[in-house]
């Protein structure tokens, strides 16, 4: 974690520092993986870059690795954030660049993700995100068409580029 991010999980939500824990070797890229609820998390899709966390909580791996988002910000990167409600007792989740979550406002952002950038770069592919009772992100221009003509799901404004490999 970086000094900011310290002073942030301090500030926002009440952490506090007990010792440092050690080094970790910086990457370049982070993984991230899809997984599909089950019927209590309404089939939503979900998100991480813990392969661990894809499946538990009632979620299934669907595809890991399907992208990745730098491990660090840099120029031309915003942070990825994860947004968080709690409907009918059950978290829901999205994914966006927008530091207020959009329409769920701030209380809702949970923490980056990663951070996916602005522009095309080489080695990048645009990352679609598409809307029904949950969100679907994916790079793959045949899966929008499937999930539009099979699932009724509704393409959005692509959140920005993620890198296809670490």
């Amino acid at each position: 974690m970086s000094a900011a991010e310290v002073l942030s999980a301090q500030t926002s939500y009440g952490y506090v520092v007990e010792k440092d824990a050690g080094f970790v070797w910086p990457q370049a890229a982070s993984p991230v993986h899809r997984s599909i609820g089950d019927r209590v998390h309404f089939g939503e899709h979900f998100y991480t870059g813990d392969a661990e966390i894809a499946s538990s909580f009632g979620y299934t791996p669907e595809n890991m690795n399907v992208f990745y988002l730098w491990a660090k910000q840099e120029t031309g990167t915003l942070p990825f954030y994860q947004c968080a409600i709690v409907r009918q007792q059950v978290h829901q989740h999205f994914y966006t660049t927008d530091p207020q979550c959009e329409l769920w406002g701030s209380p809702a952002r949970e923490y980056p993700l990663g951070y996916i950038a602005t522009s095309a770069r080489p080695g990048t592919a645009m990352l679609y995100r598409l809307r029904r009772e949950d969100h679907l992100y994916t790079i793959s221009a045949a899966e929008v068409q499937s999930a539009q003509a099979l699932f009724g799901y509704v393409l959005e404004n692509p959140p920005g580029y993620v890198r296809l490999s670490p």
